[in-house]
């Protein structure tokens, strides 16, 4: 099974030779070997896939042609808005559905899109391409003023447009603090936003966002909690719903967000398919504060749904060098070896897609600064009951009003109070120089306006994903399978936003009214649960000593901000603390990487 890929270039000045498209989706043979292509004008479009299974399709429609990756979530519905007539819609006829829809709306049709997809359009003049809101389908790009190319992985880019392979040492820095950069770790490749649309014309490109929330979106909806409720249950219904197709799998945890995920799953699935859900979890037997198997098997068992487990066997260093070069850059805090172990198992399911409760947080959980946010807008009523529900849960009237008095700070003492915390924090290893950190701009709430505070982080966790997220991609294209992320849907996002945060938070419990929306569905032992997984004794047991060093020495190049001395002296004393190890290992990600040209 192969996922698919796209790959496009449109060219300013001559009629562009085909063949580029065809080059550039050779360099991926992982993401599938049947290879489609068209022409339109000065323009080349292209997929490969393996026919059957892949997510990848090639779609004309009057003067517009379409290359997309990813599954469109609402492809049926926008289909008959758009008149297409034929046989009933489905991922097969998504690109042909996408150049109908730039041909009615233009460049605004990528916000009427759903789903986890990459996209290129062009009428062989003009070029469009963008990825979903947030980013679940990488998408990188060059340039050069001449022509334009575009494609799934930065490789891809490389090859067309004859690039020597080289690392982009300062996108790489800046990826290991920041998590993201514009620019890919391959030289004179550049990675489009998520949620953005770029156009090229014929006299240049530029970049737009086609999914930016911002002040005018939060806090509109007028519900109580229990309409919310009410409402939640429906909007997660149709979010999960839409994004299985009848072979899939879930990587199932014991938190909340995975089994929410199941449980609107299943019923869809058994429906589409006619036999179970199938799901698969990690297990620790040997380590009681990370295993979560107890809250595992409550959840498939009441669902109804098999569940295959595995105890985790490979190191966070494992596979390294492989997984580095085939995602062209290290990434942020991802043990490939361990995930891709994941995709396998699915796959052998004869899952071709697998749905995950991640990026969930995202949205269900960014409160900070509530109280002042409450404060600063005159809810006083909000405040009181926020205030009551804290001292009921145990907190102590100093404790209440300093927390109070901080998150109203002004703006001017806010930057001498986000120095303090910046210099306490236990976030950044002692081995990275905060000069250099600061480099990368890491802020703080604090430096806001007050009335800004719960704004700005609230809109900021809708900004998409890391590296991560493209690497996590890259691997499960590896290994023939496709990953959703249910919780992320863009309209599930959007309904949040616009709840009022004393609605989105009622009262003290994490998550409170998505556990409401979820009981008689999920087990009650996993929405009361009130422990919090922890890994660090997982990780601590698993520390690869002589590999670490390895990877740290064994190079020329260093890494700007990184005291290698301390740091290495740190490895032979094995006194790295599990946020630093994770640092670690990102960093020798970074060294893999480099070590590859």
């Amino acid at each position: 099974m192969a996922v698919g890929a796209i790959a496009g270039a449109i060219s300013r000045q001559v009629k562009l030779d085909p063949g580029v498209v065809v080059r550039m989706l050779d360099e991926v043979p992982h993401r599938g070997t049947v290879v489609q292509t068209l022409e339109r004008g000065n323009a080349a479009l292209g997929v490969v896939g393996d026919g059957i299974h892949s997510v990848s399709s090639l779609g004309v429609h009057g003067r517009m042609s379409c290359a997309l990756l990813g599954p469109l979530d609402n492809v049926a519905e926008l289909g008959r808005e758009l008149g297409l007539h034929g046989e009933p819609l489905g991922q097969q006829d998504a690109a042909r559905v996408v150049a109908a829809a730039f041909v009615r709306w233009g460049a605004a049709a990528a916000g009427k899109l759903r789903g986890a997809f990459a996209c290129i359009v062009t009428d062989g003049e003009r070029a469009w391409s963008f990825r979903d809101h947030i980013g679940g389908r990488p998408f990188f790009f060059r340039d050069d003023g001449h022509t334009w190319w575009g494609a799934s992985e930065a490789k891809q880019v490389v090859a067309g447009a004859g690039l020597d392979r080289r690392p982009d040492l300062d996108a790489i820095a800046t990826t290991y603090f920041r998590g993201v950069s514009s620019d890919a770790a391959l030289k004179g490749v550049s990675r489009l936003r998520y949620g953005s649309i770029q156009t090229v014309g014929p006299h240049g490109s530029t970049e737009d966002l086609h999914w930016n929330p911002g002040p005018e979106m939060l806090e509109t909806a007028r519900l109580s909690v229990d309409d919310a409720v009410d409402e939640l249950t429906e909007v997660m219904r149709r979010a999960v719903e839409r994004t299985v197709h009848g072979a899939d799998a879930v990587a199932l945890s014991g938190g909340i967000d995975s089994p929410a995920v199941a449980a609107f799953a299943a019923p869809r699935h058994q429906e589409l398919a006619g036999i179970p859900l199938h799901a698969y979890t990690y297990v620790y037997p040997h380590q009681s504060t990370v295993d979560e198997s107890p809250y595992t098997r409550a959840v498939a068992e009441q669902l109804g749904i098999p569940l295959k487990e595995f105890e985790v066997t490979s190191g966070p260093l494992d596979e390294l060098d492989t997984w580095v070069a085939l995602a062209d850059g290290p990434w942020d805090s991802l043990p490939m070896a361990t995930a891709a172990y994941g995709y396998r198992v699915a796959a052998g399911f004869g899952a071709t897609q697998v749905l995950t409760g991640t990026l969930a947080e995202y949205v269900f959980t960014i409160n900070s600064f509530l109280l002042g946010h409450l404060a600063s807008h005159g809810r006083w009523r909000a405040l009181a009951d926020q205030m009551s529900k804290r001292r009921a849960a145990g907190m102590g009237r100093r404790r209440l009003a300093r927390r109070l008095v901080w998150e109203l700070t002004p703006a001017p003492a806010g930057k001498f109070k986000a120095w303090a915390v910046r210099r306490r924090s236990n976030f950044f290893p002692l081995w990275t120089d905060m000069t250099v950190v600061g480099g990368y701009r890491y802020e703080t709430a604090l430096l806001n306006p007050v009335r800004k505070r719960w704004t700005t982080p609230t809109l900021q966790a809708a900004r998409g994903t890391t590296t991560t997220s493209e690497a996590m991609e890259i691997c499960a294209a590896a290994e023939g399978v496709t990953v959703r992320q249910p919780l992320a849907d863009r309209d599930l996002w959007e309904w949040f936003l616009r709840l009022p945060a004393e609605v989105k938070f009622p009262d003290t419990v994490p998550k409170s009214i998505v556990r409401r929306a979820l009981r008689g569905r999920v087990p009650d032992t996993v929405l009361d649960r009130r422990d919090k997984t922890l890994f660090d004794e997982h990780v601590m047991d698993t520390v690869p000593w002589d590999r670490l060093r390895h990877y740290l020495s064994d190079t020329d190049y260093r890494m700007p901000g990184i005291d290698y001395a301390m740091l290495l002296d740190r490895v032979d004393r094995k006194a790295l603390r599990p946020v630093e190890l994770i640092w670690a290992y990102d960093l020798c990600g970074v060294h893999a990487f480099v070590k590859t040209f």
